[in-house]
């Protein structure tokens, strides 16, 4: 399972403001720098002080999960990837994806990641449909 996540997983590029970032946004500028330098504590440490009422708050925690995972702390990505801000908005599809790679990197039970998958693979429009389906057809090859 973790084999199947790896080859399906891919970080996020950081999102970096080059010019006159706004004081209120420089713990979103310092994390997504370190973020970019793959410097996970220093990110996580950045994006968790950033307040719920930011408008980066859903960037931010989006690439919260995302440095977890490159630290391989897989149960605290899915934690946050499991936040009511995420689950609609902006980052709805892709934290939908990432949940169900971060089920296969924890190796939870085969039948909950393909109702996952299935999920996606129902909804027409989904970003990620394409994908579900390969990885589908990779944890189910019967059907």
């Amino acid at each position: 399972m973790s084999y199947l996540a790896k080859n399906f997983y891919a970080a996020p590029f950081a999102q970096i403001q080059r010019l006159n970032v706004p004081a209120e946004d420089s713990l979103y500028q310092y994390g997504m720098t370190a973020y970019g330098n793959k410097k996970w504590d220093n990110a996580i440490q950045s994006f968790s002080k950033i307040e719920s009422t930011h408008s980066m708050c859903p960037r931010s925690l989006y690439y919260l999960a995302h440095s977890y995972i490159g630290k391989k702390e897989y149960e605290k990505a899915l934690e946050i990837f499991n936040r009511p801000e995420l689950a609609t908005g902006q980052y709805a599809e892709q934290t939908e994806w990432n949940k169900v790679l971060i089920k296969m990197f924890l190796e939870y039970p085969k039948d909950e990641m393909i109702n996952d998958l299935k999920r996606i693979e129902n909804h027409p429009g989904h970003f990620y449909r394409e994908k579900a389906i390969e990885l589908l057809s990779k944890l189910n090859p019967k059907e």
